[in-house]
């Protein structure tokens, strides 16, 4: 695949989904690529991480990848609006860089819903189909929780949150 990246220089968009890849492509090759779909390959979060160099990525797609964890660096993915995380084994994220985070399939702890909170700029998550909104003891208040967590979500699982004020003094 890098032979052929290296003769697209002015690749924007890419779509290598599907491809049993079990490592990154290298990020020489991708400089001036915004959207980049690699759902459904073989891929870790360590094989992913270079691609935070990236100067122009603003989408990223890893849905049905191997990714259980996440760790970013500050200053990495420093464009990225958009990350969708669906059927990955996460437990644990720690992104401080996304406006748009889709995540499914295994995120287990409130601490991960704690993190997303640092994502200043995250304005839609999607996070159904995970063990911590499905549980039965916790379903019923799942929403409330996470947009208490999460304070500048606009959207949640694909339903507008709207703000309420409320005044303790009256």
């Amino acid at each position: 695949m890098a032979a052929a990246l290296r003769v697209m220089p002015a690749l924007i968009e890419l779509h290598a989904s599907n491809n049993m890849l079990d490592e990154c492509i290298p990020p020489d090759y991708l400089h001036n690529v915004t959207f980049l779909n690699l759902d459904s390959n073989l891929l870790t979060w360590p094989d992913v991480a270079p691609l935070g160099s990236l100067p122009n990525l603003c989408t990223l797609h890893l849905s049905n990848n191997r990714i259980d964890r996440i760790a970013v660096p500050k200053g990495s993915f420093s464009r990225l609006e958009s990350l969708v995380l669906s059927r990955n084994s996460i437990s644990d994220v720690r992104i401080p860089f996304a406006r748009t985070v889709f995540c499914s399939s295994d995120v287990r702890q409130w601490d991960s819903i704690d993190a997303l909170d640092d994502l200043g700029g995250l304005r839609d998550l999607r996070i159904g189909y995970n063990p911590l909104v499905t549980d039965p003891l916790v379903s019923r208040v799942a929403r409330d929780l996470i947009v208490g967590r999460v304070a500048g979500i606009t959207q949640l699982n694909g339903s507008q949150v709207r703000k309420r004020c409320f005044d303790m003094c009256n």
